[in-house]
């Protein structure tokens, strides 16, 4: 119980237990990691290529209004599933595809129980959604979907982690990685691997096995899962580890210059290495400095906040290939543990390289969101969904930088 009311003091709970969100709902933050599979396709819909700015998505078609559900890109099309709205959990998705500016259901037969906060990834052939949680509690399964033949199969049941929502996910190539999460209030480790290939889960290994948290930053390296900061038992993180499969190891990252501890921060994997950025601390006020990680020389160095966002957690995180970009999330309008969570409308562009940030336009941009699907498409970032101050969003927009 006391592991429960420590959970909670952080996150804020309703009445059920499970984490409020900032209009004092249920919140949570995608943890999902998108690897693109092979080279980026440009499916802007644009002839010619389309002007820099925000291009408002089409309503007709779309999945209902919901937040937290999954969306992975596949190299043609958003793929939405899952969510919530409200206290009901949603069973449905859709598929948008940029080119035609069109929606189109996802197969229900099949299909996953209704949940949100569930692990996901793109294989470069299928969805795989695992976990989540529903009014019952987490859950410990999942299935696969195949865009090609509008259907879904079944995930195997041996091996696999112990029920958990939140998780931090990533796709390796190979291979979909779960580690963490949280399950009936309390933050957990231990996690898993699955080979689609062959429908097995493989236990990862335990020693020097980070502790168990819910609200990590993560990132997959091209072959390692890196884990920064989170939600524990006793409160806020700040610690790191990162985990190679080929070895079945944990290696904790060094702890000088790391980010201070905090939940729910951006990460992103750049040719510079590891980027975390915002998230929330000890006393629930939004971050907006980071740090990034670099593996070859084993040492943290912050970021630049000259030009950074405004402070905020949650943020929508996407890698396009040059810069990381962070639009949506939640602030608080006061300092400290008094101030009200607020989703934002504002974002920013990361350039590891130079080290430099940069605005994403404002102009047309969404309306102010959480819980919010964020990806890459190649050539523009897609936004869809989440939850603003009163109510579940069924809108989107893309952005061209």
């Amino acid at each position: 119980m006391r592991r429960a009311l420590v959970f909670c003091a952080f996150l804020g709970c309703s009445n059920s237990g499970a984490p409020r969100d900032p209009g004092g709902r249920d919140a949570a933050v995608d943890t999902t990691v998108s690897t693109p599979d092979g080279a980026p396709s440009d499916t802007s819909g644009c002839d010619g290529g389309c002007p820099q700015g925000w291009r408002v998505l089409p309503r007709a078609g779309a999945p209902s209004p919901r937040t937290e559900p999954v969306g992975v890109w596949t190299g043609r099309e958003l793929l939405v599933w899952g969510g919530r709205d409200g206290d009901a959990f949603r069973g449905d998705g859709g598929r948008y595809d940029p080119s035609s500016r069109q929606w189109r259901a996802l197969a229900a037969a099949g299909a996953p129980s209704p949940r949100a906060n569930s692990a996901s990834a793109w294989t470069g052939r299928e969805l795989l959604v695992w976990g989540g949680e529903d009014a019952s509690g987490a859950r410990g399964d999942g299935a696969r979907y195949d865009p090609a033949r509008d259907a879904w199969g079944p995930l195997s049941a041996a091996d696999a982690p112990a029920a958990r929502s939140r998780p931090v996910s990533v796709w390796t190539g190979t291979e979909l990685l779960v580690w963490g999460g949280e399950s009936e209030r309390t933050p957990v480790a231990g996690g898993a691997r699955y080979d689609p290939r062959t429908d097995r889960w493989t236990r990862f290994g335990a020693p020097r096995e980070p502790s168990p948290r819910t609200y990590a930053a993560a990132a997959w390296t091209g072959s390692e899962l890196l884990v920064s900061g989170g939600v524990g038992a006793e409160g806020i993180l700040g610690d790191a580890a990162a985990y190679d499969p080929a070895r079945d190891a944990w290696t904790a990252l060094a702890t000088e210059g790391a980010p201070s501890p905090r939940g729910a921060a951006a990460g992103a994997w750049t040719p510079q290495g590891f980027v975390v950025w915002g998230g929330f601390g000890d006393l629930g006020e939004r971050l907006g400095d980071g740090a990034r990680w670099d593996p070859r020389g084993r040492r943290w160095s912050a970021l630049s906040m000259v030009g950074a966002p405004p402070p905020r957690s949650h943020g929508g995180v996407a890698w396009t290939g040059s810069e990381v970009l962070v639009w949506g999330g939640a602030a608080v309008d006061m300092p400290g543990p008094g101030g009200t969570k607020v989703p934002v409308d504002s974002g920013g562009r990361y350039d590891p390289a130079r080290d430099r940030w940069g605005a994403i336009d404002a102009d047309g941009a969404p309306s102010a969101r959480v819980g919010q699907v964020a990806v890459w498409t190649g050539s523009e970032l897609l936004v869809w969904g989440g939850e603003g101050a009163l109510q579940r969003l069924q809108t989107g927009a893309a952005f061209t930088p």
